[in-house]
């Protein structure tokens, strides 16, 4: 049987096949190539460099210039504030002094918030302005309305979007001016007598400070002249005139209107060592503990004691110019557990005491009557 003839088309010879996608793009990628090798002249690789030269520190200047101006947010940042008065006569001041340092949330350009995080330093406070029509007395103030139109947040385009404490508490008082004497400190032994000239200055501070001031000194307000640290004071005899310098006021806000003044100062002898012997003792208790008790002690002289004062003071105990005695002191509570007691040294000379570690005791003995 004859088989039918094949109906199939016979291949097409390479040269006559349909284009398909991939040929387009390989010759398009032959054509690119052929065009890149004929720009990749000397002429044209020097003139793409001069363009690196100042394309590329360009960009990079863009870059971090965009980096900078970028928006951010810095919180916590801490600020130290100081409140003042637009009334010279008058004076502000933080009832909590912690609270001088406050947190702020800051929101600008990242390059101005950080020059002005690092300008808030202690001594460089952002300045808190009260208004003069502000009455006297304590008042709570809001924080954020205070300082967020500070020029140092404005002219750095700072927004300030919180602050913490938000609240502060203050105290607007009048300034005040005193007059007070210049004395010289307590306690100094070689000093016999100080004078000073002039012999007041005047002091000025908030009312209330001076007020506290002086109630703490039981009424007695003054300035105390530095004296303690003087080299002269161990050279007996007159000083004058001599510059010293005037102590600050407790409290700090408080101001003087000198610094030093004038002194003439008298330092007396070197105290001496000296000794008081045969001190009689004398017995002191209450009439109804005697004629309760019958109390006898010993010894009836106490034989030596070490004492120290001036000089000429000491020679009056060894001339027996003056005659120091002992009192043996008997209290109800004393009689009912007798043991020995501390006996008082009465009559000593001005300026006179006993020395360190001297403790003169005596026994007794107490019989009911």
């Amino acid at each position: 049987m004859d088989q039918p003839a094949s109906t199939s088309t016979p291949p097409q010879p390479p040269w006559q096949k349909r284009p398909t996608v991939v040929d387009y793009y390989a010759r398009k990628a032959v054509e690119r190539a052929r065009r890149l090798h004929r720009g990749f002249t000397r002429q044209n690789i020097v003139a793409f460099l001069k363009t690196l030269v100042w394309v590329v520190p360009l960009t990079l200047l863009v870059w971090i210039y965009a980096e900078q101006e970028q928006l951010v947010t810095a919180t916590n940042v801490q600020a130290t504030i100081e409140v003042r008065s637009t009334d010279p006569n008058r004076t502000v001041t933080l009832l909590s002094p912690q609270e001088k340092m406050i947190l702020c949330d800051l929101r600008g350009p990242n390059s101005n918030l950080e020059q002005v995080r690092a300008s808030l330093t202690p001594t460089s406070p952002l300045l808190i302005d009260i208004d003069d029509s502000t009455h006297l007395g304590e008042h709570e103030i809001q924080t954020l309305p205070k300082i967020e139109n500070n020029s140092r947040f404005k002219s750095a385009g700072l927004t300030v979007e919180k602050a913490s404490p938000e609240s502060l508490r203050i105290f607007v008082d009048r300034l005040e001016e005193r007059d007070v004497p210049v004395e010289a400190p307590p306690g100094l032994l070689s000093l016999q007598s100080a004078s000073f000239t002039p012999a007041t200055v005047k002091i000025k501070g908030p009312h209330h400070v001076l007020d506290m001031l002086a109630q703490a000194s039981n009424g007695h307000l003054a300035v105390t002249a530095d004296l303690a640290n003087l080299p002269i004071l161990n050279s007996p005899g007159q000083h004058a005139p001599v510059a010293v310098s005037l102590m600050p006021m407790a409290g700090g806000d408080v101001t003087c209107s000198l610094s030093t003044v004038q002194a003439t100062l008298v330092v007396k002898e070197a105290d001496v060592l000296g000794t008081a012997t045969n001190l009689p003792i004398y017995l002191l208790a209450s009439g109804s503990l005697l004629d309760k008790y019958k109390i006898t002690y010993e010894p009836l002289f106490y034989p030596s004691v070490k004492v120290i004062g001036p000089p000429d003071k000491i020679d009056q105990i060894n001339t027996r110019q003056a005659r120091p005695i002992a009192v043996l002191e008997i209290e109800d509570e004393d009689a009912k557990s007798p043991r020995p007691k501390s006996l008082r040294i009465l009559d000593l000379p001005p300026g006179v005491h006993l020395a360190k570690g001297e403790d003169p005791k005596a026994s007794f003995t107490v019989i009911e009557r």
